[in-house]
């Protein structure tokens, strides 16, 4: 395997390994091991409500009732975010050279950063995060560093993942691997498959910096907000599980907005959602932008819009350039029970030569002279 040969490669004249031993954790999950150093990421919030009364576990189950209010669901706002850059607790490892400015040369003098380089980790942009140079060259990496590793290997996320895992969240080795285990394990009691573990924990490397009670919180709050089923949670958490981990308050603000200023039901943004995650996390005069040119120039109906919600990730001179060509040659025809029926992924997610020889049929010079009168 590729971890195995790179290793076997980097310290072969290095003292050998011992095995980690991985304890056997406890079913429920509820309380995880207290590290010695204050975590910025819990939640003192006594106010909100606990949500393990959803049952996520259940295939089909509806949202339980003693779920988080979605009015105070933003009470864990002000404290540190688990994906802001958190100063690590200084370490007794030996200090940064006063001369030096990037990690470039120390990567030169430490077999340890040229070990995880190996890996593929990318450590040009710890520079310009506060305390992480400091925090990785103090690390040991047969201690700290190596055991994770294996760990998060263990865990789902692919050899060719490792690097740029660790490249966006080195803070992960501040982690105890109890912790990072009672995390998975509760994924697991709410019914996560295997290959959904995995893809949460890799397309979201900030995901295990949350305690088991946020993870909670937030899976319960989506749930209540668009009336979500369990395995909708599970689903909207493996496809993309930065949205459960971003600022809650943006969500709300982005419902609002899809809900109240632009009129679409509960199950319009449902499928939005569900759909196109990536959506909630744009910035809010970004969607207002886009909708306004979707709904009230082109004229698309709300439904059309929701069951293509991959427009809205599009850049709206794209999608402008695009519809007034179709407009000029009377092709604009989004309507799918009419003939000339153009879908909005069609519209949008080709390159200029698919849309000029597919959509528009015309020749990829005359949109070109058409886009130089706009």
């Amino acid at each position: 395997m590729f971890l195995v040969t790179v290793v076997n490669h980097l310290t072969r004249h290095l003292v050998p390994m011992t095995k980690v031993h991985d304890p056997v954790y406890p079913a429920s999950c509820e309380a995880e091991p207290t590290s010695a150093v204050a975590d910025p990421r819990s939640d003192p919030a006594s106010s909100i409500t606990s949500t393990s009364s959803l049952d996520i576990g259940a295939a089909n189950s509806p949202p339980g009732t003693a779920l988080l209010d979605p009015d105070v669901a933003d009470a864990d706002l002000p404290m540190v975010d688990a994906r802001a850059d958190v100063t690590p607790a200084p370490t007794a490892a030996e200090p940064l050279p006063n001369r030096s400015h990037n990690l470039a040369p120390l990567v030169l003098a430490s077999a340890d950063l040229r070990r995880l380089v190996a890996l593929g980790v990318d450590v040009s942009g710890w520079d310009r995060r506060p305390g992480i140079a400091q925090f990785v060259v103090g690390l040991d990496f047969e201690r700290q560093v190596w055991p994770c590793v294996r760990w998060l290997h263990g865990a789902g996320v692919p050899d060719d993942q490792l690097g740029p895992f660790i490249s966006r969240n080195p803070l992960i080795f501040k982690e105890r691997l109890d912790d990072l285990q009672v995390r998975v394990n509760y994924l697991e009691a709410k019914r996560f498959s295997r290959q959904q573990v995995a893809s949460v924990i890799t397309r979201d490397p900030f995901w295990l910096l949350f305690s088991t009670s946020r993870i909670d919180r937030r899976l319960g709050f989506f749930a209540q907000l668009f009336r979500l089923e369990a395995s909708e949670v599970r689903q909207l958490a493996a496809k993309s599980p930065g949205v459960i981990t971003s600022r809650l308050r943006d969500i709300k603000d982005m419902r609002f907005t899809i809900k109240e200023e632009f009129g679409f039901s509960s199950a319009e943004m449902r499928l939005i959602l569900l759909g196109k995650p990536k959506v909630w996390t744009l910035a809010r005069s970004t969607v207002q932008e886009r909708l306004q040119f979707l709904h009230n120039v082109m004229g698309l109906p709300h439904r059309l819009i929701a069951e293509s919600p991959n427009v809205l990730t599009f850049r709206q001179w794209r999608v402008r350039q695009r519809h007034l060509m179709l407009n000029m040659l009377g092709r604009d025809q989004y309507d799918r029970s009419r003939p000339g029926f153009v879908s909005l992924d069609s519209l949008v997610g080709s390159t200029d030569e698919q849309f000029c020889r597919d959509v528009a049929k015309v020749p990829v010079a005359t949109y070109n002279e058409f886009l130089k009168t706009l």
